[in-house]
Formats: C-alpha cells, sequence, structure tokens
C-alpha cells in the first residue's frame, strides 16, 4: 500500500475504505471496560445536556456510526427511533451481528459498563435493561454518503442528530470539510437538536498503526459555520492525552437545537 504524503505519512481515505477491518478495530480498542478522557467526556456532556432538556426525541440517527455502538449506547434511552448510518457495508454488518445476538458479534458488554459507571450508574443493575433499549431503538442501519447532494438518497430529517470523529476524517480540506458539515447539519429537523464530537486540531490520526488524513479543525470555524445557518451552539473543548501518540491530544463537543 502506497502512502500518498511521504512528509505526512498517511494513507488516502478510499485505502481506509478498502482496508479497514471492524471486528480487529473493535477488538483492539473496545474490548476494555476502562473509557480514556474523550469518552468520558462524551459521556458526561451528553448526560447532562439530554437531562437539561428532558425531552424523548422521536426519531434520531448517527452519522459515521462504524462498527461503533458506544455512542448510541449513551444516547438511546432518549431516542424513540435511532437510525445507524455509515459509508462502509461492512461496519453496519457488524452492528447486525449484535442486533440478530450471533456468536461472532462483538462483546460490547465491558465498554457498556464502563459508560454506566461513568455515568454514575451500577453496570449490575443497568446493563441489561440499557443495552434492551438500545436494541430497542435501532430502528434502520443506512448506508450514507455525505459527498452525495443527498446523502440517504432520499431527503430526510432527524428530531436528533448525533455523530462523532466523522466529517473531519472524510472531507480533509477546508472546502470539503465544511460542505460535508453543512449537510450533516441540514439532516437537523426544524426544532432538532444535534450533539458532535470532533478531534481538535488534527491533520493526521492512526488507527491499527496506519495513519490517515484528517482536517485540523478548530472551534472559532465550526462556530461560524453554525451561525452561518443561524444556529446557537455550545462548544466545548475536552484534554484527551491517551490520544497524543495517535495525532490529536483534545476534542471539541458540540450540541444545540435548530429553531
Amino acid at each position: 500500500m502506497s502512502k500518498i504524503n511521504p512528509d505526512v505519512g498517511a494513507y488516502s481515505s478510499q485505502e481506509y475504505v478498502d482496508s479497514f477491518d471492524p471486528a480487529l478495530y473493535l477488538r483492539e480498542y473496545y474490548s476494555m471496560e476502562e473509557i480514556g478522557n474523550a469518552d468520558t467526556a462524551i459521556a458526561t456532556e451528553a448526560g447532562r445536556w439530554l437531562g437539561q432538556m428532558g425531552r424523548e426525541f422521536t426519531n434520531g440517527i448517527d452519522v459515521g456510526c462504524g462498527p461503533v455502538l458506544e455512542y448510541p449506547f449513551v444516547f438511546a434511552p432518549y431516542v424513540k427511533k435511532y437510525d445507524l448510518a455509515d459509508y462502509l457495508p461492512a461496519n453496519l454488518q457488524n452492528i447486525e451481528l449484535w442486533l440478530s445476538e450471533h456468536v461472532d458479534a462483538h462483546d460490547w458488554n465491558p465498554l457498556f459498563r464502563g459508560i454506566l459507571r461513568t455515568q454514575g450508574l451500577d453496570p449490575d443493575e443497568c446493563l441489561i435493561s440499557r443495552s434492551e433499549k438500545l436494541r430497542k431503538a435501532i430502528n434502520q442501519l443506512r448506508r450514507i454518503d455525505l459527498f452525495e447532494e443527498h446523502p440517504l438518497v432520499q431527503p430526510q430529517q432527524y428530531d436528533l442528530v448525533t455523530s462523532f470523529f466523522c466529517t473531519e476524517c472524510v472531507g480533509c480540506n477546508k472546502s470539503d470539510w465544511k460542505k460535508l458539515k453543512t449537510r450533516l447539519i441540514d439532516l437537523v429537523a426544524p426544532g432538532g437538536s444535534f450533539f458532535f464530537g470532533l478531534m481538535r486540531g488534527c491533520t493526521r490520526y492512526q488507527i491499527l498503526g496506519k495513519w490517515f488524513p484528517a482536517y485540523p479543525v478548530q472551534p472559532e470555524e465550526l462556530q461560524e459555520l453554525l451561525a452561518e445557518r443561524e444556529i446557537d451552539a455550545e462548544l466545548t473543548v475536552h484534554s484527551c492525552p491517551e490520544f497524543s501518540e495517535s495525532g490529536f491530544g483534545e476534542i471539541i463537543i458540540a450540541r444545540g437545537t435548530k429553531a
């Protein structure tokens, strides 16, 4: 596999698509109960935000979910019907294994226990019920391509849109990132809400020993983009030194509601 940028040492996004192994990725990064600063911040901030709003969302979508159920696990109790969307069919197939309780499904219980503990809940009391809430909430597994004018083929908007470490990994220059982020925001229905997590200032990130390009988004330009759409949002920056050797040391969390 040839590197596209010897100076940066990053493989292309297409090479990521061609070589990504969801099962190996999950075994490497999502098999332990202990969670890092980034995921602690997301679980904590999401719990606070959801609690303050005190509402159940009619429908939601998690964009760029990959094969990962960690973040939907956080939001599922608040979403009646939750679609999970990704570009790679293999990622969605991996989620389907868990939904069908297939013998080859990834064991999410250790990490789910870590999330519950972070949220101040007793995993022994809550793991089964929260997992069932997630199974019940997941509505459709959908393919999405944010480079398309209509990313979901048929235009659709949602009461809640969540997305984590997606657009800055796919749109690796400012023009593409802005276009993709705008299409992501356009999935939010009027009166609907969103919750995003992004790597801050990351030019490349490492997965399974390989480096891939990213757009180094800063909070100010995300705030500017949201302001252009006349959306008020709360942005916070959180340190995550556990990823410092993987290309970034801070994440941005953005949440808000469309008028």
